[in-house]
């Protein structure tokens, strides 16, 4: 029965974040990231997190036993701790990606990417616990541990973790004092939401307080929306950008027809055929355009020793783009 029940854990907690991760990397209509890269950031939130924050949060849990009583334990360890040791191991690789990733170039790929190391985090956590839960407690206590932690405790890893990545991806191409400023903050919101669920749940438990129980199962929510509000904005920002830096492309580059923006710009208008050759792959030169454009745009707000690597790729960019639209009769 242990193996199965390791086997139903294991299933339990993939299939749900499967979703979500496909459902996240799918509102990413613009600049999709790889697959192999969506793939790379979850085992890295899987494997690495977790195991560097569970000896850790483990080491501090035993040397501070003695010196707390054990509900001032219980609520120093997961309310404090437990969310400053994992934001800060999750968020390790999340500044990682955005080092070495080609592909991680802003708020928005930061959203993605954090809420992917988020989830695989949740991911390996959410077997252990599916596992203990039902030896402990039994299959209707599975059953509601598996509904709780793959919609909420999952939503509150994805959801730490992408705002720390946001901050990343927006101040990825700024100058160094920026993208401090933009870690502090990302960092310091990650760990509030965190320690906002692990802090409420813990003291409801301490006190039997229903009320204290059920306020984090009602504000998540709200925060996941306003995520997923924000990013759509961000969307909508990459459609003006591709409006307004292709535009411009075209006008003092000649890199790319001035007609090709309005299909580009729009994630629907992409699909439809007729405004390229078809000799030209159009999802390779909708993902050199795009790429383009938002090289320009960073490449505004880039101090100098970017602007020079950023001009590089851009030059390179509008030489492959050309030779696409040279295979056109």
């Amino acid at each position: 029965m242990n193996f199965n029940i390791q086997i139903a854990s294991f299933i339990a907690a993939f299939i749900p974040i499967a979703v979500f991760v496909f459902l996240i990397r799918w509102m990413d209509r613009y600049d999709r990231e790889p697959w192999q890269q969506i793939i790379i950031t979850f085992l890295l939130g899987a494997c690495f997190s977790t195991l560097l924050s569970l000896v850790e949060t483990s080491s501090i849990a035993i040397l501070s036993k003695s010196l707390l009583t054990s509900e001032g334990q219980e609520f120093f360890i997961t309310g404090l701790i437990a969310p400053l040791i994992e934001e800060t191991n999750k968020g390790i690789f999340v500044i990682l990606m955005a080092w070495l990733s080609k592909e991680f170039n802003n708020m928005t790929d930061g959203l993605v990417y954090g809420s992917v190391i988020g989830l695989g985090f949740a991911f390996s956590e959410n077997i252990f616990y599916f596992y203990n839960i039902y030896n402990e407690s039994g299959i209707f206590q599975w059953l509601e541990g598996v509904y709780a932690r793959s919609f909420y405790t999952a939503g509150v890893h994805a959801c730490s973790t992408a705002v720390f990545g946001g901050c990343i991806g927006y101040a990825k191409y700024t100058r160094f004092s920026h993208k401090i400023l933009m870690l502090i903050i990302g960092f310091s919101l990650a760990v509030m939401i965190h320690s906002f669920w692990n802090s409420f749940l813990t003291v409801s438990q301490i006190t039997n307080d229903p009320f204290l129980a059920k306020l984090p199962f009602a504000i998540l929510p709200i925060i996941c929306i306003l995520l997923v509000v924000i990013l759509q904005f961000c969307l909508m920002r990459e459609s003006e950008i591709l409006e307004i830096e292709l535009t411009s492309e075209s006008q003092n580059y000649q890199t790319l027809p001035i007609e090709h923006v309005a299909f580009i710009k729009s994630y629907i208008n992409r699909s439809k055929n007729g405004w390229l050759s078809d000799n030209i792959s159009k999802k390779q030169y909708c993902a050199k355009t795009t790429e383009l454009a938002f090289l320009r745009q960073h490449y505004w707000r880039a101090d100098e020793k970017n602007r020079h690597i950023l001009e590089l790729k851009m030059n390179k960019l509008r030489t492959e783009i050309q030779q696409l639209l040279s295979y056109s009769v």
